[in-house]
């Protein structure tokens, strides 16, 4: 099975951060383990915890995926703000 790896890393300057596959999730789910029944629905999940980086003046999150991560990341609240959202459509990275 082969996984993917978001390989840079997303900077932030507000938290908290919602991970969001192309349609809204409840914040329990927004990181599915692959052993989560959600995972099935998704057709992806996180491998292992994120890792969030509290930064000087950002926040850094790096993530692992079993297949490329195609949605939404932005800071709860701040989804109008263009500075705070990043969307992935179109991820082709894989490791």
């Amino acid at each position: 099975m082969s996984s993917s790896f978001l390989s840079s890393p997303l900077l932030f300057s507000l938290i908290p951060l919602l991970i969001l596959p192309s349609f809204y999730l409840p914040v329990e789910s927004a990181f599915p383990s692959s052993s989560s029944s959600e995972s099935s629905i998704l057709d992806n999940a996180v491998i292992g915890d994120p890792l969030v980086d509290c930064l000087e003046e950002r926040v850094k999150l790096t993530f692992q995926t079993q297949k490329p991560f195609t949605g939404r990341i932005f800071v709860k609240g701040m989804v109008d703000n263009e500075k705070c959202v990043e969307n992935y459509r179109q991820n082709s990275q894989t490791k």
